[in-house]
């Protein structure tokens, strides 16, 4: 069953300036939970990891549904500019591509915060603090429209516009989940220029006949 998170949700302690430490713990965070679930995930685990006491997670996070928030509400923002909407005068496969590019680079960055992000999407994204789901919502209905003002001009393949953005995401995530899967440290580590470059050929099938 999910988890259930408190009916307000729980905040870190003011963070008036970048704090090392708290970052060290997030991003241990992020790799406990991509790898174990949070029902899994024990803080003493993510201590663990951040090499770093258990009380020290407790000071900055009072909780462990409180760190998965923030996990969440670190990469959403990241997540929201990566999917940013087209700009006026973007030629249609540059604009693309360019959200492709900047999906992989946020997946190469950071895997595991991606992992649990997108994870948490597909279940739906009910716990992402924050205006994230309207906010991505109106970028992807403005860029849609964009796409079926290329479609309808003429300057992309006639194809459904509804379909076009699912697809770009599908095939960005699809690299995150060969890369999670790749051999870690081995001879043959996933590539994301490799695929971003696969992915922009297939993105070429677009381009009005």
């Amino acid at each position: 069953m999910p988890f259930e998170l408190p009916r307000e949700t729980p905040k870190a302690p003011d963070d008036p300036a970048p704090d090392p430490v708290r970052r060290v713990i997030l991003d241990a965070a992020s790799e406990a939970f991509a790898q174990q679930g949070y029902a899994a995930t024990k803080l003493s685990v993510i201590a663990a990891l951040a090499s770093l006491p258990r009380s020290n997670v407790l000071y900055y996070f009072k909780t462990k549904a409180n760190l998965y928030m923030q996990v969440l509400a670190d990469i959403a923002p990241r997540y929201l500019q990566a999917c940013a909407p087209f700009q006026h005068g973007d030629a249609p496969l540059e604009a693309l591509s360019r959200t492709v590019t900047s999906m992989l680079q946020l997946f190469e960055g950071q895997p595991f915060a991606s992992k649990v992000f997108l994870q948490e999407l597909k279940e739906g994204g009910r716990r992402i603090p924050g205006d994230f789901l309207d906010c991505w919502a109106s970028q992807a209905r403005q860029n849609t429209a964009q796409i079926r003002q290329w479609v309808d001009n003429g300057k992309l393949a006639a194809v459904n516009p509804e379909h076009v953005l699912p697809s770009v995401w599908a095939m960005a995530q699809s690299c995150l989940g060969r890369g999670w899967d790749a051999p870690r440290g081995g001879a043959q580590p996933f590539d994301y220029r490799v695929a971003s470059a696969s992915v922009h050929r297939l993105l070429s099938g677009l381009a009005p006949g």
